[in-house]
C-alpha cells in the first residue's frame, strides 16, 4: 500500500469474509446482490462520520437528553399548576417565560444546564409542601425519566428531584469526558444503532491513514482523520426532502441537513456547465422563500419555470443532490462521497453522464468516491472517462467473489482491469439465453 492511501479492511462481517479497500480516489465495488457492497458503504460512512464529527455527535446526544429533561420539568410545572393548584397564575406565568427561553439551538449547553438546575430548585421549593411530597404521578414521571433500577418506592418527590439534578450534571460531565478521550467503544455503540438488525462484530475492521492505524482492535481511542474532513452517504435519491425519519436512517437526516446549508463552492465553470446545460437543462437550488422542508428544494428549468424538486423525476433528483452539494461547497478535496447504485432510476444516457461527473468532481475538486454498482455502463464509463481525464492512477475496482463457503465473499482488487467484472455480468446474458431459448 502506498503511504498516502486511505484503506479500510474488513474480516468476517456479514457476507464479507475479506475486503481491503483503498479510498484515495475513485473506488468501485462490484458484485452480485447480497455480497456485502452496501455493508462496506454503510460501515465506511459511519466510521468516518463518527470520527469526523465525534464532538458534535456526543453533544447532540446530550442535547436530546436535556430536551427530554426540560419537557419533563414543563410537565411537572403544569401538573402543579393545573391539576394540584400548588402554583398560582402569576408564578406559573413567570415560570413559563423561563421555560420558553430554554432553547438548545439558541443557548449554549452550559446555560441550559444552569436553567434546568434553577427549575429543579423551584420544584424542590414546592416539593416541601405536604400536598406535593408523595404525589404518585409526579414520582412515576421522575422515576421514568431517571431510568434507574436503584430508585426506591419510598423516595419522596424532593429526593427524586435531587437525583435528577445529579443525573443532569453527571451527563454533562460524561459528555466532556467522552470528547476528551474519544473511546472506540462509542464508535461501536454508533455502529450497533446503525446496524440494529444484525450488529457487527466490534473488532473486525481496521482503518489506516498514511500507513498508520486510526481504528483497530488494539486501539482504545479514535484519532481524527486528516485526509477526510466530511462525508455523506447516498443510497437513494428518494431521501431528498424527507422530513420524518424512523431513527434508522440517520444518514438521510444528515444529508438533508447538509443540502440545506449555504456555502461557497469551488469555482469550476466546466462542471457547472455540465450540470446546467448537458444534464438538467436548469439547476436545483435551496429555496429562499420558505423554511418548510417539503418546499425547500426547487428545480428551475432553463426557460425560467420553477418546480418543487420533490415532485420532479427521480433521475433529476439524483443529479440535483450532486449539484447542490457542489454549489454549497460541501464537496472538497477532503470529502468522501459514498454512493450506492448511482445508476438506479437513471436513463442509460444519464448513467454515462453521472459517471462523467464522478470523474470530473474527483479531477477538478479532489472529491473521493466509494461507489457500489452492478451496472455495466457505470462500471465501464468510470474506467474510460478516468483514462481520458488521466486520473485512472487513482481508480480502484473490486469484485466480490464467492468463497468456498456459501453466502461468503472475498473482495478481489482488480486495479483498473474490469474484465473480471464483465465476466460476472455475462452470467446474466447466459441466463437470458437459457430462459429465453425456445429451441
Amino acid at each position: 500500500m502506498k503511504e498516502h492511501d486511505l484503506k479500510i479492511s474488513l474480516r468476517n462481517i456479514r457476507a464479507i469474509e475479506q475486503a481491503d479497500i483503498i479510498l484515495d480516489g475513485i473506488t468501485v465495488l462490484a458484485g452480485e446482490n447480497g455480497c456485502g457492497k452496501s455493508t462496506i458503504s454503510k460501515l465506511a460512512y459511519y466510521i468516518f462520520k463518527t470520527s469526523i464529527e465525534f464532538d458534535a455527535i456526543v453533544e447532540g446526544k446530550l442535547k436530546e437528553y436535556l430536551h427530554e429533561i426540560t419537557n419533563t420539568l414543563i410537565t411537572l410545572f403544569r401538573d402543579l399548576h393545573f391539576t394540584y393548584n400548588v402554583i398560582n397564575e402569576n408564578e406559573f406565568s413567570e415560570l413559563r417565560k423561563l421555560i420558553v427561553d430554554v432553547n438548545l439551538d439558541r443557548l449554549g449547553i452550559l446555560i441550559v444546564v444552569k436553567t434546568i438546575n434553577d427549575l429543579v430548585d423551584t420544584l424542590v421549593s414546592y416539593s416541601g409542601r405536604e400536598k406535593v411530597k408523595n404525589i404518585p404521578r409526579i414520582k412515576y414521571i421522575l422515576r421514568d425519566v431517571l431510568r434507574s433500577e436503584a430508585l426506591e418506592d419510598k423516595d419522596t418527590v424532593k429526593e427524586l428531584l435531587e437525583k435528577l439534578r445529579k443525573a443532569v450534571l453527571e451527563k454533562r460531565q460524561n459528555t466532556e469526558n467522552l470528547k476528551k478521550s474519544r473511546p472506540v467503544t462509542f464508535l461501536h455503540e454508533e455502529l450497533e444503532l446503525a446496524f440494529y438488525d444484525n450488529p457487527l462484530p466490534p473488532n473486525n475492521y481496521v482503518v489506516k491513514e498514511y500507513g498508520e492505524a486510526i481504528i483497530e482492535p488494539d486501539k482504545k481511542n479514535i484519532s481524527p482523520f486528516y485526509s477526510i474532513r466530511n462525508t455523506a452517504y447516498i443510497d437513494s435519491p428518494m431521501m431528498l426532502g424527507v422530513s420524518e425519519f424512523t431513527g434508522r436512517r440517520k444518514h438521510w437526516e444528515y444529508l438533508n441537513s447538509v443540502l440545506s446549508k449555504h456555502g461557497t463552492r469551488i469555482n469550476d465553470k466546466n462542471i457547472d456547465k455540465i450540470f446546467k446545460e448537458d444534464i438538467l437543462n436548469g439547476e436545483a437550488n435551496l429555496s429562499e422563500q420558505t423554511v418548510l422542508l417539503s418546499n425547500m428544494f426547487i428545480y428551475k428549468r432553463k426557460d425560467g419555470k420553477e418546480f418543487n424538486l420533490l415532485e420532479c423525476a427521480t433521475g433529476i433528483k439524483s443529479f440535483a443532490v450532486l449539484q447542490i452539494l457542489f454549489k454549497n461547497g460541501f464537496l472538497t478535496n477532503k470529502t468522501l462521497l459514498i454512493i450506492d447504485e448511482p445508476e438506479a432510476h437513471l436513463h442509460p444516457q444519464w448513467v454515462v453522464e453521472y459517471a462523467r461527473l464522478i470523474v470530473l468532481l474527483h479531477k477538478h475538486v479532489g472529491v473521493r468516491f466509494l461507489i457500489a454498482s452492478h451496472h455495466p455502463d457505470m462500471v465501464s464509463a468510470i474506467k474510460y472517462i478516468s483514462e481520458k481525464e488521466q486520473v485512472d492512477d487513482k481508480l480502484h475496482y473490486y469484485l466480490a467473489e464467492q468463497t468456498g463457503e456459501e453466502f461468503k465473499y472475498n473482495y478481489k482488487e482488480l486495479g483498473t482491469d474490469i474484465e473480471a467484472i464483465f465476466e460476472s455480468f455475462n452470467i446474466a446474458f447466459e441466463r437470458m439465453d437459457l430462459y429465453g431459448n425456445t429451441e
